[in-house]
């Protein structure tokens, strides 16, 4: 029980010593951007498109007010 204890302890220091580590980056230390670690999620995959498929797009008349009939 006392070797439980005493590795507990051992543990409680050594997380004690790392947690600062965590919040360390480049921004709040002397360490270059290089060494940033940044997570990233996994990108949901794409949608597949159906490449048949062909979508008609609608044209929009603008009448521009300072545009008058000039070409």
């Amino acid at each position: 029980m006392a070797e439980l204890r005493a590795d507990n302890e051992r543990m409680r220091v050594r997380v004690a010593e790392l947690e600062p580590r965590l919040g360390r980056n480049s921004g709040n230390s002397s360490l270059p951007p290089s060494a940033d670690t940044f997570t990233r999620l996994a990108k949901p995959p794409a949608a597949k498109r159906d490449v048949g498929a062909v979508v008609a797009r609608k044209r929009v008349a603008v009448d521009w007010p300072w545009w008058s009939g000039q070409t």
